[in-house]
Parts: structure tokens; C-alpha cells; sequence
């Protein structure tokens, strides 16, 4: 099952990077930076929990992945944020000693709301340094793999025609195709997006 989970997410890299190089150019669009707490008491989660964490965050330009022309010419707001992420990249870093931190990569949705607010959307995976065999009196989260999908969901508000700010939860975990240690890790927080 390792080498199945290896190959979905070399799979995953590949989309994110091919949907670039695809793209006339790659260009930063947006950088976001802000905080989250990990595994909050409130989740159930046991280990790693309570644990504050510093995000940061780039977005790249929108890329059409459309490559059956399924929503060719179809110009609904839907459609065209459906065929037209954006790729991302970036980090969740926890400073405590029995936390994990991971680099992630992956495709963001936007579904603009009106003029102010937005929903986003994420699929992609990460690397961690996280625990993969946690012994059971230890804090740390026995994720089962040092490679896992992530997912997340975001509101956010355009504060400024370059400024944004989004609550996000996000999520990660192999959705047990490593074998049956899938602690997963669950972080909610907050960022400051800045538009280029």
C-alpha cells in the first residue's frame, strides 16, 4: 500500500506541476501567511494537540485543466473556477518539540462570492517529519506515512483589491491506503494574502 500511496501522490505533484508548465507563464499571484491550531481538543484528536503552528502559503496563477474542452464555452462563475485553479505551494511548521510540520503542494479552487467573499477548495498531498510507528505513550501522531494527501476548505473575505484573509481547515492523512496507523492531522487557522 506504501507504493500505491507513493505513486497517487507522485501523481498529484505531477498534475500541480504539468498545470504550470502548461500555463504561459508561471507567476506568483498571491502569498499568504498566518497561523493555526493543530488537532484542537475539540476534534477528539489525543496526540499533538492544542499545538499553535505557522503557515505560509504560495498561490500561482489560474491554469486551465480543462484538457477535454468539457466547459468550452460555458462562462458561468462555477465552470470557470472549476476548470481554472490554481496551483500552491507551502508549509505548516510546528516549533514544538513533539509536533509535525509538512511541505504541501496542490490545486486551489476559488468560487468568488460577489465582490468581497470567497470559498476555496484544495486537494493535493504533503511530506511531514511526523511519527510513522508512534510509540503509545508518546504526544506524537502516528500518521502511518511521511507522505499524505491533503485537503481543505477555506472562507475568505478580499479585504483590499491585493489584500485577502481566509479561515481554513485543512486536513491530512492517507485515507488508510498505508495500512491501518492513519492518525491524519487536523489544523484550523487563519491567513493574510497578499496579491501580486
Amino acid at each position: 500500500m506504501t507504493k500505491l500511496i507513493k505513486t497517487l501522490a507522485a501523481t498529484t505533484a505531477a498534475l500541480s506541476l504539468s498545470c504550470m508548465v502548461a500555463s504561459a507563464e508561471i507567476v506568483i499571484d498571491e502569498a499568504r501567511f498566518g497561523g493555526a491550531i493543530a488537532q484542537p481538543e475539540w476534534t477528539g484528536q489525543d496526540r499533538e494537540q492544542d499545538q499553535w503552528v505557522v503557515t505560509a502559503e504560495v498561490l500561482f496563477s489560474p491554469v486551465n485543466i480543462d484538457f477535454l474542452n468539457v466547459f468550452e464555452g460555458n462562462d458561468s462563475v462555477l465552470a470557470q473556477a472549476l476548470v481554472n485553479p490554481r496551483p500552491h505551494i507551502g508549509g505548516l511548521f510546528n516549533f514544538n518539540s513533539d509536533g509535525t510540520s509538512s511541505l504541501y503542494t496542490g490545486l486551489t479552487w476559488h468560487f468568488p462570492m460577489g465582490d468581497v467573499f470567497f470559498l476555496e477548495a484544495t486537494f493535493g498531498f504533503g511530506v511531514n517529519d511526523g511519527e510513522t510507528e508512534t510509540d503509545p505513550g508518546s504526544n506524537r501522531a502516528n500518521l502511518g506515512s511521511n507522505i499524505l494527501f491533503r485537503e481543505s476548505i477555506a472562507l475568505g473575505v478580499n479585504i483590499t483589491e491585493t489584500t485577502t484573509f481566509t479561515l481554513q481547515a485543512s486536513h491530512q492523512s492517507h485515507a488508510n491506503l498505508a495500512g491501518d496507523d492513519n492518525y491524519g492531522l487536523t489544523n484550523f487557522g487563519g491567513k493574510l494574502g497578499f496579491k501580486f
